[in-house]
């Protein structure tokens, strides 16, 4: 059987996924705009599962995984629980999926010295996390 795979490659560290996310709190999902939505929706994967790379027939259409992020993300700039979730993600150690944010700027967030602190300042400003870290990381190019 293959390894797991990710748009980045093979998931060597699933079990440790699995781990870090294992007793998290996960109440903020109970509000988040992708719950209302994946009850409403018969399309699976829901637009957060989708890999950037996939494609997903749904009877005529076709669904496109860069599209389909797109409109996740927009789902997540008005959600109340976009920075619960990406406390989570950062937590959890997620490596595939939107959460609260393109999966490539979670990966500069789990990165940072102190991704809390972000997703904090963040929720105080109101300003959508999302936005937040694709200025920080704009910010820290701009500094190379």
């Amino acid at each position: 059987m293959a390894r797991p795979r990710s748009a980045e490659g093979e998931l060597t560290n699933l079990g440790v996924l699995i781990q870090a996310a294992w007793g998290l709190d996960r109440s903020w999902w109970e509000g988040a705009a992708c719950r209302r939505y994946a009850k409403a929706s018969s399309l699976i994967p829901s637009p957060w599962q989708f890999d950037r790379v996939q494609r997903v027939r749904h009877g005529d259409v076709v669904y496109r995984g860069e599209e389909m992020i797109k409109v996740a993300l927009t789902f997540c700039q008005a959600c109340p629980s976009q920075y619960a979730c990406a406390r989570f993600a950062v937590e959890a150690k997620m490596k595939a999926g939107t959460w609260a944010m393109d999966a490539k700027d979670l990966a500069w967030l789990a990165s940072i010295a102190d991704p809390m602190a972000a997703i904090d300042w963040a929720e105080d400003s109101g300003e959508p996390i999302q936005r937040v870290v694709v200025r920080m990381r704009q910010d820290v190019r701009g500094m190379a």
